[in-house]
This record gives structure tokens, sequence and C-alpha cells, in this order.
């Protein structure tokens, strides 16, 4: 038996290479996800998000294509970050919106959240981006 959706999500420590590859093609193999995905990278980790916490894998003689599946890859990778399937489980959309107890990041979003419609718009098409995933099979152990 395999569980799927956001009850088969995996935290970063049991996803495997080959489950965060699945999820990656299935993102950048759909032509409005693969858009989704390069308005995240773009609107949100590289203008809010790289500067503080990491690189998420990006460096500078990549591709578009490669930048965005390096960001993927790394959000993938995190543990309770993002839940296939269903965007507001995820640690990445409650910190973002500023939903959950921990500190909205980044520390501004409640300020682009109310003034920046663009900033808003990032945020939707990440769940939106999420919200298609589908997790991979997971067998129950």
């Amino acid at each position: 038996m395999a569980l799927t959706g956001p009850t088969g999500a995996l935290s970063c420590n049991s996803r495997t290479e080959a489950q965060i590859k699945q999820l990656i093609n299935g993102a950048t193999g759909d032509k409005e996800n693969s858009k989704r995905l390069t308005q995240v990278r773009t609107g949100l980790v590289e203008k809010h998000c790289r500067g503080c916490h990491s690189d998420f894998g990006l460096k500078a003689n990549q591709s578009e294509r490669q930048k965005d599946e390096a960001v993927l890859r790394f959000l993938l990778s995190q543990d309770g970050w993002i839940y296939p399937g269903d965007p507001e489980a995820g640690l990445l959309h409650t910190r973002t919106w500023g939903t959950g107890p921990e500190r909205i990041m980044p520390a501004d979003g409640r300020e682009l959240l109310a003034n920046d419609p663009g900033y808003k718009s990032v945020l939707e098409a990440l769940d939106s981006l999420v919200a298609q995933m589908r997790a991979p099979a997971i067998p129950v152990r």
C-alpha cells in the first residue's frame, strides 16, 4: 500500500533524492507550474530570502531552468517546508503569509502583504505551485 498527497508527505530526512526529482520533474514539466516556479524564485527567493538564509543552490553560471530546479530542490529538502498538494500545511506558507506562531518572513512581510500586490501575487503563485504538486508514492512501513 502507498500513500500520496499530504498524508504521504515526508520530512527532509525521509524524502529520497528520487522522490525530490519526481516532484521537480512534475513541477517543471507543467508549463503553468514552471511559470509559477520562476515567479517564486525571482519574486520571493532571490528578492527576499536568499540574502539572509542561504544561496538556495543558486549559482551564477546556471540557466534559468537550472536555477528554478535548484530552488525547488532546496525547498523540498527542508523539513516541513512543503507538503505537496497541501500548501497551507507547510512551514513555507505559514511563515510567508504570517499565519503560524513563528515570526513572519521576510521581516517586512506584513508590510509587503499590505502594500505590495506583486508580493501577494508571488505568494499566491507559491500556493498554486504546491497545490498542483503530487507527492510520490511512499511505501508504508
